[in-house]
């Protein structure tokens, strides 16, 4: 019984952590997490990989990196590696891995997202279905569901006896 309880412990506080680390990041270092979607990016990042971008300075942008930037008034967002870019007038040529030609217009340095610094194989599909409707009913059922499991856990194995302590009841004579 010690180790389901012990058990139980170490995977809600590895959950905890897990929240408490992403928060972490993303209100102190702005770190941004984005599903890869298309293959415009293979075979460096494939689509369903979860890229972590951090936001940069364009001095520190350079040819070879990979960058997030948003395409459009729609704030749709591509992860593309650079190509060359302007000092002057602040802009970044992209293209994609895959693709044979660099993208059609030059990206506005306000426009980027930041370097992409870390990429997690398929990742990226389970953050799309946390994002979504069911995925939020899933994991908040789940994570309610492990913390009552954990909870019974701790009551069933520290009942009458179980505690270590000396039996309740005894004078000790």
């Amino acid at each position: 019984m010690r180790v389901l309880r012990w058990a139980s412990n170490i995977l809600m506080v590895l959950i905890v952590a897990a929240i408490v680390a992403v928060a972490v990041a993303k209100m102190f270092f702005g770190v941004r997490t984005f599903a890869v979607l298309t293959g415009s990016m293979t075979p460096a990042i494939e689509p369903g990989d979860l890229v972590f971008t951090v936001p940069t300075e364009f001095d520190d942008i350079q040819a070879g990196d990979v960058i997030t930037f948003v395409l459009n008034e729609d704030l749709d967002v591509a992860t593309h590696r650079v190509a060359s870019k302007d000092v002057q007038a602040q802009t970044i040529v992209t293209k994609g891995d895959a693709n044979a030609q660099t993208d059609g217009s030059p990206v506005l340095y306000g426009n980027v997202v930041g370097v992409v610094r870390l990429v997690i194989p398929k990742a990226g599909f389970v953050l799309s279905f946390l994002s979504s409707a069911t995925g939020k009913i899933v994991t908040v059922t789940v994570v309610l569901a492990l913390a009552i499991i954990c909870a019974l856990v701790n009551v069933i194995t520290s009942g009458p006896g179980m505690s270590g302590g000396a039996p309740t009841g005894h004078d000790g004579e």
